[in-house]
Parts: structure tokens; C-alpha cells; sequence
């Protein structure tokens, strides 16, 4: 995965930015803790800016990107 991202010049250790142990949803544990939660696809965030949906097919194993906003309260 970080190879294909070094040859677009983006240097980052990929393994080292990601936890392979058990977790939970983050939209769904902040919501459980009475955070207002909101999630929006990489996808819907292009459409509603009025761009072109990138070809999202070469995404790997994480899939369409979630971008996650929360507030408490």
C-alpha cells in the first residue's frame, strides 16, 4: 500500500497508521458517548462540491474513505 503512494511523491509508513487489533465503528462509539456524529463518503463530498467523482476502484483494502465530524453535546 505505501508503494504506490511513494511513487506519487507522499512518503508516510503506512503500518505505522494503522491498528490491526480489535476496535470499534468511531461513528458509532463517539455516538454511543452522546457525541452528534455525521460521516460523509469521499464520493458525497466531490458531488455535493460540484466535482468530478474520482475513479475510486483502485481503493485497496480500506475502501471509500469516510470523513467523520463530531460534536459533544
Amino acid at each position: 500500500m505505501s508503494e504506490p503512494m511513494r511513487e506519487r511523491g507522499l512518503d508516510i509508513d503506512m503500518s505505522s497508521l494503522v491498528y490491526a487489533g480489535e476496535r470499534s465503528h468511531v461513528m458509532e462509539y463517539l455516538g454511543g458517548l452522546g457525541w452528534q456524529v455525521t460521516g460523509v463518503s469521499t464520493t458525497e463530498l466531490f458531488t455535493e462540491a460540484g466535482f468530478n467523482v474520482p475513479d475510486l476502484s483502485d481503493e485497496g483494502p480500506m475502501g471509500e474513505i469516510v470523513y467523520v465530524s463530531a460534536t459533544l453535546g
